[in-house]
């Protein structure tokens, strides 16, 4: 039966644990994949345009520096002189070119890293061809005199596998064509940007000049290549010059990484799902073990009395271990108590049976005393005897029921009139009842215990007078019975603290030394029938001595009960 709730236990565990646990983390990371997913591929196409962005605003910043010796050349008005034939004979050309312009050549074929050299086409025929920087119009080739020359643009010599610019040189009033600038720049200037790009996007990119795609490739443009059509390529084109980069696929090494780093990271996710779902179950399992071994150790104690029980953990189960061995504890102090209390109960039933005498017997010899002396005219030993004989009868017929008040009253006087006769004139009392009192119910021994104090304590020395009254009222519904005497006063404070103890229904055994008993007994008796209303309260009446008040409220349920409870 054990095994089968353990079973059921874990699979219940398996169940929570798929449908509250792994099935939501599975849900979560799969809507958080996808949601991602479009995420950074939003934010990848955005990084890559503005990388493309960049890019070409970087080839064009290093196109517009290299298209500035134009500017540079133009403003040379020697050399424009030059150019007009204002140096007509060839020594003068040779000595004013070796002199200003060479000098202004390789300062302008310096003045950017891409920049591989600077040639001026002279339209004059007359002009000397100086080394490679001025040539005559002839070695350049097809050209045009038209807008887009004298406005300068860039163009792509496949032959020279050059980027080159070309651009009309004017005299210094601008209205004569002198020459065609022609600057010839490496192609790294563009393929080192494409280069970096493709680093930084992870993605082959095309360089498209007048509609040749050109890869880079060692800082060189191949032209003729293949232009690949990639779905979801991004484009951007410079303004003004017919180069266009393009991004196809993403690159192979990489993708391989990122695939690579994406299943290391899924790997490493499972195995620590895996990790954590083994602790779980571990946990569990050594849970329901030792919640299976408690349990098996609680169906032994159906037997026999168990010892305590250990536990090695710290948990929740452990606390409920501590509580029962707790339990435990308190049962067998329990069960030893109650071994004791059929003990003494045999013991004082023995005792009961060695001192039971017949009480007829008693009644019949205190009977035949009383007649004896009677005969003998000695009225006040019949008396005595007579009251005796009564008190004897009422206490040998004591029971949980109730009696009336006019039988506790006959009680006290009887018991009055032989302390009478024992103490002489050193006794005086009075008691004082209304008639319509009598038929009021109450437990019995509630009042001649306090008359019995009273006598006791109210007398100072062995010549002293003892005045006792008991007197009985009602006061607001209640029934009210003092008993006062005469005696030494009892100090405020003890009175106080007994006082206190009486209105808890405490012990009063700290306080005296075997007197309280009665006063506890008659407290205890009065608050378990009178709940709700019955109070006892000592107090110091004007002319010393010492004033004990009972209040109940008769009638009430526990008179009821406890009157049930005397039929039965």
């Amino acid at each position: 039966m054990i095994e089968t709730i353990r079973s059921h236990l874990l699979h219940k565990m398996l169940c929570l644990f798929l449908i509250f646990l792994l099935l939501p983390c599975l849900l979560f990371a799969a809507a958080f994949f996808f949601v991602n997913q479009a995420y950074f591929s939003r934010e990848r196409a955005s990084l890559e345009m503005s990388a493309m962005s960049r890019c070409c605003f970087n080839i064009q910043q290093d196109l517009d520096s290299c298209a500035n010796v134009y500017k540079q050349i133009q403003q040379h008005s020697n050399f424009l002189r030059f150019l007009n034939g204002s140096y007509q004979s060839v020594p003068r050309q040779l000595e004013a070119y070796f002199r200003e312009f060479s000098s202004m050549f390789h300062y302008a074929e310096s003045y950017s890293p891409y920049i591989e050299s600077v040639n001026v086409y002279t339209l004059r025929e007359d002009l000397l061809n100086m080394n490679d920087n001025v040539k005559g119009i002839s070695q350049l080739g097809d050209y045009s005199l038209d807008i887009r020359t004298a406005a300068g643009f860039w163009r792509y010599d496949s032959e020279k596998q050059m980027l080159v610019y070309r651009q009309t040189l004017n005299s210094i009033s601008g209205d004569v064509s002198l020459g065609i600038l022609e600057i010839n720049c490496s192609p790294s200037l563009v393929s080192l940007q494409a280069t970096e790009l493709s680093g930084s996007i992870g993605r082959v990119v095309y360089v498209i000049i007048d509609g040749v795609c050109c890869l880079p490739e060692d800082g060189a443009l191949l032209p003729g290549a293949e232009l690949v059509t990639v779905k979801d390529s991004q484009s951007e084109s410079l303004d003004g010059f017919s180069l266009t980069i393009q991004t196809g696929g993403y690159v192979p090494q990489e993708t391989s990484k990122s695939f690579n780093l994406l299943t290391i990271t899924i790997l490493v996710g499972l195995l620590l799902l895996i990790l954590s779902s083994c602790m779980f179950f571990f946990s569990i399992s050594r849970l329901s073990g030792r919640i299976v071994r408690f349990s098996r150790y609680i169906s032994s104690s159906f037997t026999e009395i168990p010892g305590a029980y250990t536990d090695p953990g710290h948990d929740e189960l452990s606390l409920v271990v501590h509580n029962f061995n707790l339990m435990l504890e308190r049962n067998s102090d329990l069960i030893n108590q109650i071994k004791l209390e059929q003990l003494r109960q045999n013991e004082m039933a023995y005792q009961v049976l060695q001192a039971q005498i017949d009480p007829h017997f008693l009644y019949n010899t205190l009977e035949s005393v009383r007649m004896m002396a009677e005969m003998k005219d000695e009225p006040e030993i019949s008396d005595m005897i007579f009251s005796l004989s009564k008190l004897m009868r009422y206490s040998f017929s004591v029971n949980t029921g109730l009696v009336t008040m006019e039988d506790e009253l006959d009680l006290v006087s009887q018991f009055l009139k032989v302390q009478k006769m024992r103490l002489g004139e050193q006794l005086r009392f009075n008691i004082s009842c209304p008639k319509e009192l009598y038929s009021c119910r109450c437990p019995q021994f509630i009042i001649q215990p306090l008359a019995e104090n009273a006598i006791k304590y109210g007398r100072d020395g062995s010549n002293s007078e003892v005045c006792l009254s008991i007197t009985l009222s009602t006061e607001g519904g209640l029934i009210l019975v003092t008993v006062e005497n005469n005696g030494a006063a009892m100090g405020s404070r003890r009175m106080e603290r007994i006082n206190q103890l009486l209105s808890r229904g405490e012990d009063l055994s700290e306080l005296s030394s075997g007197t309280g008993v009665g006063l506890d007994s008659i407290n205890n008796r009065m608050r378990y029938l009178y709940p709700d209303s019955f109070s006892m309260e000592l107090s110091a009446p004007e002319g010393g001595g010492l004033r004990v008040s009972l209040r109940w409220r008769p009638g009430t349920e526990g008179d009821s009960n406890e009157a049930s409870g005397s039929g039965r």
